[in-house]
């Protein structure tokens, strides 16, 4: 099976706010987010391993206890969501005609993430309480 490692773009929709962002994971558990969109949040990149969380700006760079309010931001709710289904950790699955549609629930509410019939692969994510919605653009796990 997989590992959890994976890598996709993002097309963010958060309340108000609308970015996009390459996301990936390797087999070792460490995950990256680079911003590309829009220019006030272009090349931030968080970097998120067990033990800390590192955004870096160009030269600037700083570390964060992962449970702190400012890493449990829109891009720990993506990377969470993942992982649990990866994990089939506390969610459920239910065939439904636009996917495989998996559901769970995380500290910051449910969410309901959307997986491709034949692949597997990811395709959208809806996080009602946060009012987050991502699709995914070429998503694909990496064996």
């Amino acid at each position: 099976a997989y590992g959890g490692a994976y890598n996709t773009t993002a097309n963010i929709k958060y309340r108000d706010i609308t970015a996009q962002a390459v996301f990936t994971k390797d087999a070792g558990g460490t995950a990256t987010v680079t911003f590309t969109s829009p220019d006030s949040l272009k090349d931030i990149k968080f970097v998120y391993t067990e033990q800390l969380v590192t955004v870096s700006y160009k030269e600037m760079e700083f570390s964060l206890d992962p449970n702190s309010f400012l890493a449990s931001s829109v891009t720990q709710t993506v990377i969470s969501s993942i992982d649990m289904v990866t994990r089939q950790n506390g969610v459920r699955v239910q065939l439904k005609e636009s996917g495989l549609c998996v559901t769970g629930e995380m500290e910051t509410g449910n969410f309901e993430l959307v997986l491709d019939k034949e692949s597997g692969n990811a395709l959208r994510l809806n996080v009602p309480q946060d009012e987050l919605e991502v699709e995914f653009v070429n998503f694909s796990f990496v064996k």
